[in-house]
């Protein structure tokens, strides 16, 4: 906003403060304009006030603080141009004042700066635009590590699991979404796009804390006041519904000051932080705007809309008075004003008596506009149309090298392809890690349940890792490619019946239940060297292993370990818990604290623990970084606290095979619409069964050699097969050259993607 173009305010008097202010809705998810209505009547009792919304269930527009209302057109139906011109000459029929309540309007209404419209200017918009690190460099805060939604999926999916899936899904402007795995993240981005269009959106860490939100006021780059609220009570989205006032920290005061004098803001602002353990702050949100507890300021005698209005007008308020530095809202009943009636429920509500529903959702209809502003039908989406560039990522040149030497016209797709130079990376990582300076033996497995293709077992063997089956089928598998028995580890759901591998001793078995340990013990000697429980020690959920969640059972399970386990026969305990599900820092929490409870049991039963299984569920590219950096201590750790444990066991199965398959298929059509484009392949579910579960890069290799990783856009890839969830990969970029029978090539298929088809286990019923 030019600062030439804002007049010196004028010496008016109170009775002449008019004012138009926007979003009035009051619910679970309440915008500003009410607040803003009762704190300007607090600081300017004759003033005339203009409730403006799109709806009349707005529910705001119905209490007496408004001395008009205005009920616009919704937000999908209006000529934006048009409704701005509208705007303006409301404005100067009033000779009064604009406030936006919503940080969507504030942005369109500052393309086009307006003196008596009170919001920052669109250059400051740009500039502090999400994550917000420029504002950052100014405010004593942090911004939580993030990482665009474009960066490919893999990239994405890792920095989730490095965040233990504490993460949230965020627009460019507003909406954020929690989510907690993979089919979450999937379904933000296609929340986001629905909106937004082909926007930056972004992941960003979550940060646990005290939630603290700062109110200020502003006007040609003077600060006029702030206020602090204490959340007291919030609703299930989150909003403030009683609170605290308090007052910024000297240091965040200055800082405030100091960044809206170099951004010349005008207007309502608030700063979403929060403060951490360490009292490190973080800056979560940023709004264009005052919010939805601002009369709970006023209340508290900081009146910042009144300041602002004070400050363009020159018309100073009744003092404010501060009635309590504590607030709450309530809900009450009022008539509904005659001239604007709430409408009839839509028709399919009334055929069933359901009334129109009351939720977070807002009726001022503000995602019309988003979709207006920035979708794919949007003035501002202009990327979205049919002929947009494709924009491609790098490539790595192994991988590159890699499927130019497997791909090509004598290839019949769908097909697995195996690549060898890839597959080893993760089996020599193991190799090493075995190899470490440890004050306990690494035994590091193979679990052949992952893929038990030949050619990986024969890797692994080659390597030295041992085998881990979860059925005699797979053991007799592994054994007749080189494992002998006594190397191999048994677990899972399914009790071993020693009968099936001739009576053979293996090196461990693990029971999942108190009755396979039972039946275990009860054969004696010569089953296993080590004899061991999984156990689900902090009842996370899982339906696996023996749960030890409280001292009743505790005791069961020790007693069972110092009556039934032969003499001579080594004990073992055994933990599943997938670090890409709990992210690689709550994974080694869990760990550790496992390994205390296994201290426990080995103190209650008497029986020394000599095997300790860790289990895994590392990614490929979390394994290395694992081992090297995290893996050492754990085990110093386990040395310490077990101090009769001769092997710690981690079984690294995707981490080692999921990168040593790709899936290719190939291009069957191309189908355009506006503005995407759908492409049928000859792959379906039955190749890749877990295709909206787990992430993978996705390349197009051409006929004439050229090899392209997709990212960042709206097209999809579609199944051979007629099921609707027959879809193998969204939110690409298909290049405009993709012509049918380019191959498509998707990582990351060499693991359950592949197991998902084994026959091991088919038949184990015996009498």
């Amino acid at each position: 906003m030019s600062v030439s173009k804002i007049p010196p305010p004028r010496k008016i008097s109170m009775s002449s403060i008019r004012v138009i202010i926007s979003c009035c809705h009051t619910g679970p998810n309440p915008a500003p304009g009410l607040g803003l209505a009762r704190s300007l009547k607090a600081g300017y009792p004759d003033s005339f006030l203009v409730g403006k919304d799109h709806s009349t269930q707005a529910s705001g527009l119905h209490t007496e603080f408004f001395d008009e209302v205005w009920v616009a057109r919704p937000w999908g139906e209006l000529h934006l141009v048009d409704h701005r011109a509208q705007i303006i000459a409301r404005l100067e029929e009033l000779d009064g004042y604009y406030l936006p309540g919503s940080d969507l309007e504030a942005r369109w209404l500052a393309e086009e700066s307006h003196p008596r419209i009170l919001i920052p200017g669109i250059d400051i918009f740009r500039r502090t635009a999400k994550p917000f690190e420029k504002v950052a460099e100014i405010l004593p805060v942090r911004v939580p590590a993030f990482i665009g939604l474009d960066a490919g999926d893999r990239e994405v999916y890792n920095f989730a699991v490095d965040h233990g899936w504490k993460v949230w899904a965020k627009g460019p402007v507003m909406d954020a979404y929690r989510v907690f795995n993979w089919t979450g993240i999937q379904q933000a981005r296609h929340s986001l796009a629905a909106c937004w269009g082909q926007q930056s959106f972004f992941l960003q860490k979550h940060i646990t804390g005290t939630e603290v939100m700062l109110a200020f006021a502003a006007y040609q780059g003077h600060l006029l006041g702030t206020a602090v609220v204490d959340k007291r009570l919030v609703t299930s989205e989150g909003k403030c519904w009683s609170g605290e006032i308090t007052t910024a920290s000297p240091e965040l005061l200055n800082a405030v000051a100091l960044l809206v004098r170099e951004l010349h803001w005008t207007g309502g602002g608030e700063l979403e932080l929060v403060k951490d353990e360490e009292g490190i702050l973080w800056l979560i949100d940023w709004n264009y705007r005052f919010p939805a507890w601002i009369h709970g300021a006023t209340i508290g005698g900081i009146n910042l809309p009144a300041l602002l209005i004070a400050a363009a007008s020159g018309v100073q308020p009744v003092p404010p008075r501060c009635a309590s530095r504590q607030f709450t809202r309530v809900v009450l009943e009022i008539p509904v004003l005659s001239s604007i009636p709430l409408p009839a429920p839509p028709p399919a509500a009334r055929s069933t008596n359901v009334p129109s529903k009351l939720s977070a959702s807002n009726p001022s209809g503000l995602p019309a506009l988003m979709q207006r502003l920035f979708g794919p039908e949007g003035r501002e989406a202009t990327s979205q149309h049919s002929d947009r560039p494709a924009r491609v990522a790098r490539v790595d040149s192994a991988f590159a090298q890699a499927i130019r030497e497997h791909v090509g016209p004598s290839l019949q797709t769908p097909a697995r392809v195996f690549l060898p130079k890839i597959a080893e990376v993760g089996f020599r990582q193991a190799q090493a890690a075995a190899a470490m300076d440890l004050p306990v033996r690494l035994t590091p497995t193979y679990s052949v349940k992952t893929n038990p293709d030949r050619r990986l077992l024969v890797m692994a063997r080659a390597h030295g890792l041992r085998a881990e089956v979860i059925s005699t089928g797979e053991a007799r598998w592994a054994r007749e490619l080189g494992f002998s028995l006594g190397e191999t580890i048994y677990n899972g759901p399914v009790p071993l019946n020693p009968a099936e591998l001739d009576g053979e001793e293996l090196s461990a078995v693990f029971a999942d239940s108190l009755e396979s340990f039972h039946g275990l013990c009860d054969r004696g000697p010569g089953v296993a060297k080590t004899v061991g429980m999984r156990l689900n020690a902090f009842d996370t959920g899982s339906r696996f292993g023996l749960r030890l969640g409280s001292a009743y059972r505790f005791g069961i399970v020790a007693n069972a370990i110092r009556d039934r386990l032969p003499r001579g026969v080594r004990f073992g305990v055994h933990s599943h818990l997938q670090s890409s599900v709990t992210g690689v820092a709550e994974w080694l929490a869990q760990a550790r604290a496992f390994v205390e409870m296994a201290s426990s049991l080995e103190f209650a039963s008497g029986r020394p623990i000599q095997m300790l299984d860790l289990g895994g569920g590392w990614t490929s590219e979390s394994f290395g970084p694992f081992l090297r950096d995290h893996l050492p201590g754990l085990v110093a750790h386990v040395h310490r606290r077990l101090p009769h444990v001769e092997d710690v066991v981690i079984e690294p199965g995707k981490a080692v095979c999921e990168q040593s398959h790709v899936l290719v298929s190939r291009i069957l059509e191309i189908r355009r619409t506006d503005w995407i484009r759908e492409v049928v392949a000859d792959a379906c579910l039955a190749e890749m069964p877990l295709a909206g579960y787990f992430p993978r890069e996705v390349y197009l290799l051409t006929a004439g050699g050229n090899l392209h990783r997709l990212v960042d856009g709206f097209d999809r890839i579609l199944g051979r097969v007629c099921m609707e969830h027959d879809i193998l990969a969204g939110g690409l970029n298909i290049p405009r050259d993709a012509e049918v029978g380019d191959w498509l090539v998707f990582s990351h298929a060499g693991a359950y993607e592949a197991s998902m088809r084994y026959t091991f286990g088919v038949g184990g019923f015996h009498e």
